[in-house]
């Protein structure tokens, strides 16, 4: 028997799926919650859409597509860091895939390496403390 480390079995615990009652709820509770007038919405379908912010901490070099045009008529990248800490504001729904999300935040950069060289992580701030 493979024993799991205990943040593993609590974030598990933690998954549940909720009905179409207790997600209104916790979409109420959120959104007055938040201070920044991200809000969020359910939809009679069921999905519910709202806006998050991502902060982007690279720590590589990104390529960007840039105006001018190469040899043979093709625009041409440049490699950059991004500063660390850069926000940005993503409108997405509960049917986006993190895929989706990493390329919609890649193109609202102009980015254009790969989207599987990136990741999400979801950072937690509690009085001094972080997690992520």
């Amino acid at each position: 028997m493979v024993r799991l480390p205990k943040d593993v079995e609590k974030e598990r615990a933690l998954r549940t799926e909720f009905n179409r009652e207790e997600i209104r709820q916790k979409i109420e509770q959120y959104n007055s919650l938040t201070k920044d007038h991200l809000k969020m919405t359910l939809n009679p379908t069921g999905v519910y859409t709202g806006f998050i912010k991502v902060q982007m901490d690279l720590r590589r070099p990104v390529t960007v597509r840039g105006g001018q045009r190469g040899a043979g008529g093709a625009l041409v990248g440049e490699a950059f860091y991004l500063p660390r800490g850069v926000t940005n504001t993503l409108h997405i729904s509960s049917n986006n895939t993190v895929r989706q999300v990493i390329v919609a935040l890649l193109s609202k950069f102009t980015v254009q390496d790969n989207p599987a060289k990136y990741a999400l992580y979801k950072r937690y701030r509690r009085e001094e403390q972080e997690s992520i």
